[in-house]
Formats: structure tokens, sequence, C-alpha cells
């Protein structure tokens, strides 16, 4: 069985508001692969700097089966790897792993990227 893109696409991502939601302090977030996850109207978003230094905004779940990417609330993370079933997203929240599906037709794995929250850049704040 493929999983099908988009079970947790732009769409389930969702509209947190109009207002922008406070998701950590920029002391946080200093280096790539440092990590916070903040309770945004009631859903985990995972807030991490990218290899190339910019700062994204994910849910923190696996679009494989919904587990969560990361289990500390703050951290340091090389990539992103879901303890359920190993799928594995580099920072910038694209699929670079996904164990057990290697050759299974039709499985492309570029069509399972992490829908990102919007983000003003240079703050700690997403929507």
């Amino acid at each position: 069985m493929v999983p099908r893109p988009g079970r947790l696409g732009a769409g389930a991502v969702g509209d947190l508001g109009r207002e922008w939601q406070y998701a950590g302090h920029l002391s946080q977030l200093d280096e790539p692969g440092r990590y916070v996850v903040a309770d945004v109207a009631g859903r985990d978003v995972l807030v991490l700097v990218g290899s190339d230094g910019d700062l994204r905004a994910f849910h923190n779940v696996c679009l494989h089966r919904a587990g969560p990417l990361v289990w500390d609330r703050e951290g340091r993370c090389g990539n992103l790897v879901c303890r359920y079933h190993g799928w594995a997203y580099d920072l910038e929240g694209r699929l670079r792993s996904a164990r057990d599906f290697g050759d299974v037709d039709g499985f492309d794995p570029e069509a399972f990227t992490l829908p990102r929250f919007g983000w003003r850049p240079g703050e700690a704040w997403c929507s």
C-alpha cells in the first residue's frame, strides 16, 4: 500500500487564525538543527533552523502515520526521524528516506515534503 501525499497537506495545516502566534525566542534558535515545539491553537508546531540558517515551522508529525518527529520541547537534531516507522526528513522538511518503501512502484519521496506554516522573517512568530 502506497501512502497518498497530501493527507497532511496545505489544507490540514489549517488556518490558525489571522493573528501571528508566538512560537519561541530567537535565542533558542541560534544554529542549524536547533528547534522548539510550541503549542499553537492546540497543535504542536515544530520551529527549527534549517541547514541554510533559515527558520521553518511544521506540524510536529510524520506524514506516514502522524507520529511525532521530535519528542522534546526544545533541542537540536541533524534530521527529523519518526520513531514509529523510521521515515526521515531533512531540516528543510524534504523526505530523505522511507524505510520499507524504497522500491515500491508509484512511491515518490518528493511528494512527501512537510507542509510549512507561514513565518514572519527574523522573528519567532508563525501563522
